[in-house]
């Protein structure tokens, strides 16, 4: 198996979230933190890298997946997500 990188985050939590959006478009993925980073909560420096790899084949779709932008798919505050009277959305 030949891992590429795709991008360095400083956040396990972001990377988790692309590693599950390339993932439901069918590219394995993995987050990875080196352990004394992640065993002390470190965000910043080499220690603080959380590097998202896939597979060398996946990396050019991988690229244009996370350069995609989401942040205009979300719903408003004012948009109502649950009619909690009906029971229904």
């Amino acid at each position: 198996m030949d891992w590429k990188l795709l991008t360095k985050m400083y956040s396990m939590l972001e990377a988790q979230m692309l590693v599950g959006r390339l993932e439901t478009e069918g590219i394995p993925a993995q987050a990875w933190q080196e352990g004394a980073g992640k065993a002390y909560g470190l965000t910043v420096g080499y220690l603080g890298e959380v590097r998202v790899m896939v597979m060398a084949g996946d990396l050019a779709r991988a690229q244009i997946i996370a350069a995609e932008d989401y942040s205009n798919t979300l719903p408003d505050d004012d948009d109502p997500v649950w009619d909690e009277e009906n029971d229904e959305l």
